[in-house]
């Protein structure tokens, strides 16, 4: 037999109800305070905010900071500066 083989994904974007909790913000306060200033994927009735926006917006709303220039290298990670 097979064994299939546990692969830990980590997602490049998700849900309205997953991002409010990785921010630690009710999607209320998501959609009154935050969403407007993250930017989305909408299809359908489907709208999916990528993880690097929500780094992004924590990172220039962090207070007495300023963003890091973040884009995305090989396999999907985030590397900072954008150099990969």
């Amino acid at each position: 037999m097979f064994r299939e083989e546990k692969v830990s994904v980590r997602p490049l974007a998700v849900n309205k109800r997953r991002a409010a909790a990785m921010l630690g913000v009710s999607v209320d306060f998501f959609d009154e305070h935050i969403a407007d200033e993250v930017k989305s994927i909408k299809r359908g009735r489907l709208c999916l905010y990528p993880v690097c926006e929500l780094r992004r917006w924590l990172c220039v709303n962090a207070c007495g900071t300023s963003a890091p220039a973040y884009s995305v290298g090989a396999g999907g990670r985030e590397v900072e500066g954008g150099d990969e």
